[in-house]
């Protein structure tokens, strides 16, 4: 027999995000070319912690996000979801100059880490025991492709760490002039968010 300390709460939930909204991150680590259980992927994992958000005792709170580059066995539009996640993630955390939008470009993921990002998640689709798509309400993911820079003009509402904004170096930071390859690359907003194969995870 041995001695162990206990806890009084076991409300659930545990110190990982499992409510869907909208966060502001800061990344802590990545792996590249591994999931969430150290499994080689086609892709990368970002290592997170919530700074603030748009749910009520998220701070300190930690998520996991898989990025994967587009499956050629997916449809057109589910390649171009994946495509558009990827970018808005790479120009959000200041690793892709978006005047390079639209090129293929060497970029390493871990140059990620310890910059600061706005994400929303939504719970991601898997299949019933009946074949249907359905939420997972297990799994948070990206949703579409709502990634974005923390002084993007999109995001100005979302409640962020003001705190961590200020350990931000200054040529991360952007005013709103910035943000005008928004506007001439804009096109019809896509709403589906592509399923999931948690199989790779």
């Amino acid at each position: 027999m041995s001695e162990w300390d206990t806890t009084d709460d076991l409300s659930g939930g545990g110190n990982y995000l499992n409510q869907p909204g909208t966060y502001h991150m800061v990344i802590l680590n990545v792996l590249d070319g591994l999931s969430t259980k150290d499994k080689p992927i086609d892709g990368f994992t970002v290592c997170c912690d919530v700074l603030a958000g748009t749910t009520e005792k998220c701070h300190g709170k930690k998520l996991d996000s898989t990025f994967f580059p587009p499956n050629p066995q997916t449809s057109d539009e589910a390649q171009a979801i994946s495509r558009k996640r990827n970018t808005a993630f790479f120009v959000a955390t200041d690793i892709l100059d978006p005047n390079k939008m639209g090129q293929r470009v060497s970029i390493d993921p871990t140059d990620a880490i310890g910059r600061q990002f706005i994400v929303k998640l939504g719970w991601a689709q898997e299949k019933n025991t009946a074949g249907d798509w359905v939420d997972s309400t297990k799994f948070l993911q990206v949703d579409y492709a709502n990634v974005w820079h923390v002084d993007d003009p999109d995001c100005k509402d979302v409640p962020k760490n003001a705190e961590a904004l200020a350990l931000i170096e200054k040529q991360f930071r952007h005013d709103a002039a910035w943000f005008a390859f928004k506007k001439k690359n804009k096109k019809a907003a896509v709403t589906k968010t592509p399923e999931v194969d948690f199989s790779q995870l």
